[in-house]
């Protein structure tokens, strides 16, 4: 016998551990837009040097890695020359220099009063690749910007995101948001910067000699899943050694378009990133309140919400939603304050409905003597015997004790059997003593089932002698008639 049950452990043992692996399966190789490989020359810890692309996948034969950042780089600013700017005052020359200075409490104003577009053109001296750069705006103002890049000063193409493409010259004007240009508006730059981004050297630990392949940029929309991978990852890596010597191997690489890439996700024949809709098909694009956002997947049509997120992923889109970053698919707002239940604070006690365990009655201090999640202050104790009723065995009875000797969930006070396990507390006669230790039926028909029983038998058996005389009554009538009618045709013969 023991040697049958070693058999099965050494047969199923390395199936439960490899359930217990991150597989890349629990992703989709076709979300990722950019991928690079390398070799292992062993599964010793090897370092990798990575251009800085953002969360990063490492797999190898199925499995994702455990990995982690072992140094940074250090970011760089571009320098650039601002080649052009309009709608602003008449010494805009001597506050360009604010732009780059790293200083928010300074900026480059526009003039408020002037009719003229608000518009700036810089060029950063040289071609800077897609995703190799970081953007930085930070300004002041009701007025949004639109970008425009171009390699040639000549031709402009207008993108939501100037990182995802290849450009020397960005063009950005500021509109309102019914796209009009000419609007007088007060507008400030605090700073506009140019970033090259930083080398990261990653720890990686393989699981044998083999190719490694990376993957990073995720477009698919599976957010919960992609963060539940993030965290085993960090989980994983966190109880993983690395070993390093002066033997470990360094490898560096560049990320190149992953050859699996999809490229459009609903199948609509619009591509990703032309497509107002990604994720949800719609050949036409159409966009009622032109908000960039497509019908079919605007959280709101019947106004403008650029960019609109579900931040807490409930469902409400955040211009609809009541607590934007609060879970509350319900929208429940009991006192119609336009504020949810979940992220208000109704009954004034500093405390947000999320975490009050009294979303009613102000508590403080969020006692909670029975660490049951509801707040002492809006518990009841129906038989005032100092135990809330959402834990007391007995709600009518008074029982301090809370004894209960069954186990069965009822208090002794209470329990129609309190030394017999009945949680039913079932009790077919009604006379407070239950089923499971009633030793007597106190129902009149229960108690005399014996008699009762000889009594429906002799009845029984009348009610059936009955019938066969009835029976036999008739026949003897049906033989009687029978012999009159004999008679009388035996007198009209003669």
């Amino acid at each position: 016998m023991k040697k049958i049950l070693l058999i099965l452990v050494f047969l199923f043992l390395p199936s439960l551990v490899r359930a217990n692996e991150i597989g890349f399966f629990d992703l989709k190789q076709e979300c990722f837009e950019k991928s690079a490989s390398f070799y292992s020359n062993s599964d010793d810890a090897v370092k990798v040097g990575v251009h800085d692309e953002g969360v990063l996948f490492f797999v190898q034969n199925n499995q994702l890695l455990p990995s982690r950042v072992f140094e940074f780089g250090q970011e760089r600013y571009f320098y650039y020359k601002v080649i052009s700017y309009t709608g602003v005052p008449v010494n805009a020359d001597d506050n360009v220099k604010y732009l780059t200075d790293g200083n928010l409490k300074t900026s480059f104003p526009f003039d408020a009063y002037s009719g003229a577009q608000k518009e700036i053109i810089i060029d950063a001296g040289k071609i800077l690749n897609a995703n190799k750069f970081s953007f930085r705006l930070n300004y002041h103002s009701n007025l949004r910007p639109f970008y425009y890049v171009s390699v040639d000063n000549i031709s402009f193409i207008n993108v939501n995101d100037v990182e995802d493409y290849d450009w020397r010259y960005l063009k950005i004007i500021f509109m309102n948001y019914d796209e009009q240009t000419t609007v007088s508006e007060n507008l400030v730059i605090n700073e506009l910067s140019l970033l090259q981004n930083s080398d990261l050297v990653y720890l990686l630990k393989p699981i044998n000699q083999g190719l490694v392949s990376v993957y990073t940029d995720y477009h698919c929309n599976d957010v919960e899943k992609m963060q539940k991978v993030i965290n085993e990852l960090e989980k994983k890596a966190n109880q993983t050694i690395f070993s390093l010597n002066v033997n470990t191997s360094v490898h560096d690489i560049n990320f190149e378009n992953n050859s699996f890439y999809n490229k459009d996700f609903d199948a609509d024949g619009v591509l990703n990133n032309q497509d107002n809709c990604p994720f949800a098909t719609n050949e036409e694009q159409l966009d009622v309140d032109g908000d960039l956002v497509g019908d079919a997947c605007d959280f709101n049509n019947a106004s403008k919400n650029y960019n609109d997120t579900d931040s807490d992923h409930d469902g409400i889109g955040d211009s609809l939603d009541n607590c934007v970053y609060v879970y509350n698919p319900d929208q429940l707002d009991s006192n119609a304050d336009k504020s949810g239940d979940l992220c208000a604070d109704d009954d004034d006690d500093g405390i947000l409905g999320y975490r009050d365990n009294c979303k009613d009655i102000a508590n403080f201090d969020q006692v909670d003597k029975n660490g049951n999640g509801i707040g002492d202050a809006c518990e009841f104790d129906k038989d005032k015997d100092g135990v809330f009723d959402s834990v007391d065995n007995c709600i009518d009875v008074v029982n301090t004790d809370q004894s209960a000797g069954d186990n069965d969930g009822r208090g002794d006070a209470c329990d129609n059997c309190p030394f017999d396990y009945n949680p039913d507390q079932r009790d077919v006669d009604n006379d407070k003593i239950g089923d499971a230790c009633d030793k007597k039926d106190d129902r009149f028909i229960e108690s005399n089932k014996t008699l009762f029983t000889v009594l429906i038998s002799v009845i029984s058996l009348i009610f059936l002698g009955l019938i066969i005389f009835m029976i036999r009554k008739m026949n003897l009538l049906v033989a009687a008639d029978k012999f009159d009618k004999s008679e009388t045709d035996s007198k009209k013969r003669k």
